[in-house]
């Protein structure tokens, strides 16, 4: 799946695989990317 391909890539090292490793993959794919808020707080 996509969220696979997600930790995969994204969450290569211990560190990061330790953050996301009680995540399911679908869960992975809704995460928001940084950078992108869907709402701006000014």
């Amino acid at each position: 799946s996509d969220g696979a391909y997600v930790r995969e890539h994204f969450f290569n090292t211990p560190e990061l695989k330790a953050l996301v490793a009680d995540m399911t993959d679908d869960e992975i794919w809704a995460l928001n990317r940084g950078g992108h808020d869907p709402q701006k707080v000014y």
